[in-house]
């Protein structure tokens, strides 16, 4: 493996040192809703919401000291403590993907009183040369890509951008844009499945996928995915889009949070916007009805057409890996 080289400061022990759940929780629970205030989306203010109840919970911090499991309050990462309080965290959230663990760098959070410091170059490279001995292979990230700084920080440090993700909101309350006459929408067919499968892989690769809520056991169809659909009671909604029997795309409609569902298009990058427009407003009207449909999609594509449906651009997220083998 490469070294990772050491940080620009030079911080004491009680300066950088590893997040305790017990004691840090809240802290930095205030720390990241005071530093995200303006960008937070509702999600955001949900998870930090989690991070409170469970830091005034004593039962599940004692729980929460000895797991190993993955939950969705972080659990692990690295904090800078200043003049008495917490001023800057940094969260590894661990996720296990096609046999692999692997981490997400997150809640990167400096106070804006002692920013311009190093402080967070230094956290980053704690959690790098943490997860190196630990033999992991890579880290993840996300960006806002309108945080120009971070992602300057990141690309100085190494960290290689992957891809560019759009998250899109549409109210399923409201008048839906009429199909065209001229394609057909129908249940998906059991021999859609193949070029759903390759579209999908396309439009949400195997290397970033761990991190999305796509549930492939799912949508699958057949035994396999009957089985787990029983089990799980998770029953996707798919419907494909034909012109003249040539397949355009498969909309899938998940079930999501207690607000929204997940949308799913699988489609070629010339058919997508014809696929959406066919799909989408047959899809809105189905009695799996949440208040908003979720829709993570690469950046710059059909964004004319959603904008023309009525979906709402949320933030844009730049994906980044840095390689520690």
């Amino acid at each position: 493996m490469t070294a990772v080289t050491a940080s620009v400061l030079t911080p004491s022990a009680k300066q950088l040192r590893p997040f305790d759940v017990r004691r840090d929780l809240m802290a930095v629970a205030n720390l990241i809703a005071d530093c995200f205030a303006q960008s937070l989306d509702a999600d955001g203010k949900r998870y930090v919401q989690q991070m409170r109840r469970a830091a005034n919970n004593p039962s599940w911090l004692w729980w929460a000291a000895l797991t190993k499991d993955d939950t969705n309050v972080p659990l692990w990462g690295f904090v800078w403590e200043e003049d008495g309080k917490i001023v800057g965290n940094l969260s590894l959230i661990p996720k296990y993907s096609l046999g692999e663990r692997r981490y997400l760098i997150a809640n990167v959070a400096v106070d804006s009183a002692y920013r311009r410091r190093g402080i967070a170059r230094a956290l980053t490279l704690a959690a790098l040369q943490h997860l190196q001995q630990q033999h992991v292979h890579s880290v993840w990230l996300q960006v806002r890509e309108d945080n120009l700084y971070a992602y300057s920080l990141y690309l100085s440090m190494n960290f290689q951008e992957r891809t560019r993700r759009t998250l899109w909101h549409l109210p399923t309350k409201g008048a839906a844009r009429k199909p065209p006459t001229d394609i057909l929408v129908s249940p998906r067919l059991p021999s859609d499945w193949k070029k759903q499968k390759t579209w999908l892989l396309s439009a949400y690769p195997s290397e970033m996928i761990w991190c999305l809520p796509l549930d492939w056991k799912a949508i699958q169809p057949g035994l396999t995915g009957e089985l787990y659909r029983l089990f799980t009671q998770n029953y996707p909604y798919h419907l494909s889009a034909r012109r003249k029997d040539k397949l355009l795309g498969i909309l899938t409609r998940q079930r999501g949070g207690s607000t929204f569902d997940y949308l799913w298009l699988a489609a070629s990058p010339e058919t997508e916007s014809d696929a959406l427009g066919a799909l989408v407003p047959t899809i809105q009207q189905t009695p799996l009805s949440k208040q908003i449909l979720s829709f993570d999609y690469p950046s710059g594509r059909a964004t004319e057409t959603l904008l023309g449906m009525g979906f709402q651009p949320q933030r844009s997220l730049i994906w980044m890996n840095y390689n520690l083998e």
